[in-house]
C-alpha cells in the first residue's frame, strides 16, 4: 500500500513486481505496461445510523463542513474529489484525516461521523453488511481505471506472471457498480 511516488521508483527498480489499483491518467512511464481490468466508480460512504443516511438527496455543499477520512494529497483520487467541490461550487472539507489505507478508512467511517471517498466495489462488502451506507450524492463521473502496472511480461518472474493471469480472470467477472 502506498502512493505512487513511492511505489512508482520501488517497480522501475524492480524491488516490486507489480502494482494494483487506481491507474493514474498521466506521468506514465514507457517503460511499463499498464492494464486495465475495469472501470471503478467512486463513492461517498458514512457509518450506516449517519444522520446524514436518512436524507434523499445530497449536494457536495451540503457536506463541506463534515468531518472527511480521504487520501492524500498527492493522490489522483484526492485531486479529483476536490476539483468536484470547486465544480459544484462548493468549499473543499477541512476537517479531514488523511489515510491511504483502506482498513483504517474502514474503521474509521464505521466509529465515527466522518465521511469517506471509497471505490465502490470497495464499499460494497461493508454496505451488504449494513456497516457502511452510500451517501446519495451525485458525483460528476469520477471514476477511473483499475488495473496493474508491471514492466515489460518477459521481465515477470513466473509467479507475478500467474498472479497477473489469475487477477485477469477475476477482473472479467467483477459485476458492473449499482450508483
Amino acid at each position: 500500500m502506498g502512493t505512487y511516488d513511492v511505489l512508482m521508483p520501488a517497480l522501475e527498480g524492480g524491488d516490486l513486481d507489480m502494482v494494483l489499483g487506481r491507474l493514474p491518467a498521466e506521468g506514465r512511464s514507457s517503460a511499463l505496461v499498464y492494464e486495465e481490468f475495469y472501470a471503478e466508480p467512486v463513492c461517498l460512504v458514512t457509518r450506516r445510523a449517519h444522520p446524514l443516511t436518512r436524507r434523499r438527496r445530497l449536494r457536495l455543499a451540503d457536506l463541506s463542513g463534515e468531518p472527511w477520512v480521504m487520501p492524500l494529497p498527492e493522490t489522483a483520487l484526492r485531486r479529483q474529489i476536490e476539483r468536484a467541490f470547486v465544480d459544484a461550487g462548493a468549499t473543499t472539507p477541512r476537517n479531514v484525516i488523511e489515510s491511504v489505507s483502506i482498513l483504517t478508512n474502514r474503521l474509521l467511517l464505521r466509529h465515527s461521523d466522518a465521511i469517506g471517498v471509497m471505490p465502490y466495489h470497495v464499499a460494497l462488502d461493508d454496505v451488504e453488511q449494513g456497516l457502511l451506507a452510500i451517501l446519495p450524492v451525485k458525483l460528476k463521473s469520477i471514476e477511473g481505471p483499475v488495473g496493474a502496472i508491471y514492466r515489460k511480461p518477459g521481465e515477470l518472474a513466473p509467479a507475478a506472471a500467474a498472479f497477473l493471469t489469475c487477477l485477469r480472470g477475476v477482473a472479467r467477472n467483477v459485476p458492473r457498480a449499482r450508483l
